[in-house]
């Protein structure tokens, strides 16, 4: 059953698209718990992003 789902995978895995923006992911993670836990109340709308 593993041999088959691999299988699957393998042969599905040309067509899977990347999200736009992955990279940036991390950030955004880091600055929407930051926002949630109270220490940052408002987002940093200018912060450039690398």
């Amino acid at each position: 059953m593993l041999r088959w789902a691999a299988a699957g995978l393998l042969e599905a895995e040309g067509r899977f698209r990347r999200i736009q923006g992955y990279r940036e992911l991390p950030t955004l993670t880091e600055a929407l718990r930051r926002y949630v836990s109270g220490e940052n109340h408002e987002l940093d709308t200018h912060q450039a992003i690398a």
